[in-house]
Parts: C-alpha cells; sequence; structure tokens
C-alpha cells in the first residue's frame, strides 16, 4: 500500500479505537452518551449508551494529533474523525432499530460505514481510486475484527479471580454433594470460552455448576 492511503487507514484506525481507549483510561467518568439518554418510538435509543460525547471528542484530539505527527494537515485529521464518527453513529442507529444491545457486534456493519465514509469523501486528497478505496476498507475490516476480537478477549473483567474459583470449590466440596476441584476448572474454562465480563462469569459458572 502506497503511504497516503496507508496514513489514512492508520488514522482511520486511530479514531476508531481513540473512544475505546478513552473508555479503559476514564472508566465512567465524562460518559454523557450522545443522544442524551432519548428514544425513539420503538422504545430503543437513539444511538445508546456507548456512543458518549467523551469518545468523539478522544477521536477528534487523537486523529488531529495523529494526523499532524504523520505531516498531514491537521484539519484532515478532524475530518476523518468526523467522518468516522459519523459512520460509526449510523452504524449503532441501524443497530439499534434492529433491536442489538450496545457494544454487540455486527460484522461489516461495525466496520464498513466507519470506513467507507472518510475513505471516499477524502479520495481525492489521498488520491485513491475505487479499487484504493475497496482495499482499504477490507483490510480495515480484517484489522479491526482481530483487535475486537483481543480486546474483548483479554479484558480483565472477563476472567473469573483465582481466589474465586478457590472458594467455589471448598463450598462445593463441603456440600453433601460436592464437586471436585476438576469440575469447577471445567465449569470455568467453559465460561473463558465464551467470554463474559464480571457478574456474567459468575452467573454462568454457577449455572455451569447445578
Amino acid at each position: 500500500m502506497n503511504p497516503e492511503p496507508f496514513n489514512l487507514l492508520l488514522l482511520i484506525i486511530i479514531a476508531n479505537g481513540a473512544p475505546i481507549l478513552a473508555r479503559k483510561l476514564l472508566n465512567s467518568r465524562f460518559k454523557l452518551a450522545v443522544d442524551f439518554g432519548q428514544k425513539l418510538p420503538d422504545k430503543n435509543h437513539l444511538f445508546g449508551t456507548s456512543k458518549t460525547w467523551r469518545g468523539i471528542l478522544a477521536s477528534l484530539l487523537a486523529t488531529t494529533i495523529a494526523a499532524w505527527l504523520l505531516g498531514q494537515p491537521p484539519e484532515t485529521g478532524t475530518l476523518i474523525a468526523f467522518y468516522a464518527m459519523s459512520g460509526d453513529l449510523f452504524a449503532s442507529f441501524i443497530k439499534r432499530r434492529l433491536s442489538m444491545k450496545p457494544g454487540s457486534m455486527a460484522p461489516l456493519l461495525d466496520q464498513v460505514p466507519e470506513s467507507l465514509l472518510p475513505a471516499y469523501l477524502l479520495k481525492d486528497e489521498f488520491d485513491l481510486d475505487g479499487s484504493a478505496i475497496m482495499e482499504l476498507i477490507l483490510i480495515f475490516i480484517i484489522i479491526e475484527l482481530i483487535l475486537s476480537h483481543i480486546l474483548k478477549g483479554t479484558s480483565i473483567n472477563c476472567l473469573c479471580p483465582l481466589r474465586d474459583l478457590k472458594h467455589v470449590a471448598a463450598r462445593r466440596e463441603t456440600q453433601q454433594n460436592g464437586y471436585s476441584i476438576l469440575q469447577v476448572h471445567n465449569a470455568a474454562d467453559a465460561c473463558f470460552r465464551s467470554r463474559p465480563t464480571g457478574l456474567h462469569t459468575r452467573l454462568r459458572l454457577s449455572v455451569a455448576l447445578s
């Protein structure tokens, strides 16, 4: 890939990754939903609670700075972030209309709008033709799916603390119909493969042992 399209791809990745980083760093602080909690007649939010002004600002700031560092005009980075976030909000709007929960994955719908909009609307600036746009989108989809899998799969909250497993094993083995540590281990392993988070892990573990 030529340097210019590569820079665009990198900036699109940064634009879409900045809100995730902001969420991990700030947790629930400054978490104001873009739709201010408004719902449509279908009883679902306009965009959902996962789309925040904090994320949009993080995307605009990070991409603008990254564009400057890559030798691109800062305003180009701002535009990339704006188009990427617009595509992301469009995807979220569609997902809410389909009654999909915030944060749920929808392959292609999660990747195409947020990469297509900046690639197409800035094609002249980055000297892209139709095939180059398609190549960029395809590469972005692959990278985004891999990163999403890694981030969700290695989330700190998705792991049952070892002490919890020991406590469960100890409690179960003292019961009349106790379970062995191997049974607890197998149940926990099934939980990890499904990649639940926090409380969900414990609930799945309890169900698996019941």
